[in-house]
């Protein structure tokens, strides 16, 4: 699993530098370059790290 954000890099590597080199390895240059510095909240303060993974408004189209 590639990192999400810099941040998380950074958090790993202090805390689980283990699985950051396990992530680090899953991580392409390409991908490191476009990585924000952090995930973004959505308004109920949860990490919406795609627009998949956002919370949906049923019925409101």
């Amino acid at each position: 699993m590639p990192f999400k954000s810099k941040s998380q890099q950074g958090y790993l590597y202090l805390n689980k530098p283990k699985i950051a080199e396990e992530f680090a390895e899953k991580t392409t240059k390409k991908e490191y370059e476009d990585m924000p510095e952090h995930v973004a909240k959505d308004k109920n303060g949860l990490k919406a790290y795609t627009e998949k993974h956002k919370r949906k408004k049923y019925g409101k189209d």
